[in-house]
């Protein structure tokens, strides 16, 4: 099961529809990847202007808010210790030392995880958001509007994000003789969430969901979720999944969409490039978790070995840095890129 959000690219453009994996309570997107709440200078800028689409932001108030809960410390506070840095102001700063960052490493566009930003309309581009704690109220208010077709009348990507666990949850699988971050850490940000949301893929698949649905895009972050490696695996056990009339290869090349988010390394996107179509694959950096050098580090890696010379070359890399995001979001058509 997951919840859903209609998502805008704009206040008036362009809708999209993200979801969470209902293993955890409604939280914001986090990741543990490296962050600087401050622009560093980059190494490398690449050639082509790059489109990023699962970064992150918090309202101050938002920021505020996030506590404790029951044994497990605060996200930011426990994502700040995995750091080394409070990462409320690279959260916060949708300003000057944000859009710093994104020139330095050539980004023209970051699609955040919430709401439209009107002071920088040409930079960001934001998700809309509908109220998980009570998705069917907020559903109800978007069709109310206007909004209530579906992700494939629409013809819009959903997007799965994880969130962090029941504490429940947490409890029994994740708790141990080590401390409440390092219980944080294995159920969330360096593999909980990983593994939760390709269980949930897989479950997506099980119910029957791609044969009913055969058009429908899902997006998931994170260089694929543990997916590719295990593609071979799954097929092993093909007749296993008796409600899907599919095979989950099939599905996985043609209904999922994987961006590289927080991961910065060249064999893991290799890996991704041999499961998956070239134009499935978006670049992101799950900013400010992961920062813009790391990912214009990454990028001059991907150029060094020139690892797409075999998945369609300079096209496909093109389509890697924006084309891909462009075409899927429908940023280009509704005139929020341009050429």
């Amino acid at each position: 099961m997951a919840t859903c959000k209609l998502m805008r690219t704009s206040a008036r453009r362009s809708w999209i529809l993200l979801s969470e994996s209902s293993l955890g309570r409604r939280s914001f997107s986090y990741s543990s990847k490296t962050a600087s709440s401050s622009p560093r200078p980059q190494s490398h800028k690449p050639s082509i202007p790059a489109i990023t689409l699962e970064e992150h932001f918090l309202t101050a108030s938002s920021a505020a808010k996030l506590g404790s809960s029951g044994n497990r410390p605060s996200p930011l506070d426990a994502l700040s210790r995995v750091t080394g840095r409070d990462l409320r102001t690279g959260l916060t700063d949708v300003g000057p030392h944000r859009l710093q960052s994104m020139d330095a490493a050539n980004i023209s566009h970051q699609v955040l995880s919430h709401g439209s930003l009107p002071a920088h309309p040409d930079r960001f581009v934001g998700f809309a958001a509908l109220p998980m704690g009570g998705p069917r109220g907020g559903a109800e208010g978007a069709a109310a509007r206007g909004h209530g077709a579906g992700a494939v009348e629409l013809d819009v990507p959903i997007y799965i994000h994880p969130a962090f666990p029941l504490e429940v949850v947490a409890e029994a699988k994740y708790q141990g003789n080590y401390d409440a971050f390092s219980a944080s850490c294995i159920g969330s940000w360096a593999y909980g969430w990983h593994s939760d949301i390709a269980v949930h893929i897989l479950r997506l698949y099980a119910s029957g969901l791609f044969d009913a649905h055969p058009e429908v895009k899902l997006v998931i972050g994170h260089m694929g979720e543990t997916l590719p490696m295990m593609i071979g695996r799954i097929g092993q056990w093909q007749r296993g999944f008796s409600g899907a009339k599919r095979s989950f290869e099939d599905v996985w090349k043609k209904n999922i969409y994987v961006t590289t988010s927080g991961f910065f390394d060249v064999p893991p996107l290799k890996l991704l490039l041999d499961t998956l179509p070239a134009d499935h694959i978006m670049y992101s950096v799950d900013y400010p978790f992961g920062s813009n050098e790391q990912g214009a580090e990454f990028l001059e890696r991907i150029e060094k070995e020139n690892v797409f010379e075999k998945y369609g070359g300079e096209e496909a890399y093109r389509g890697f840095l924006r084309g891909n995001a462009e075409k899927l979001l429908k940023l280009r058509e509704k005139g929020i890129t341009s050429a």
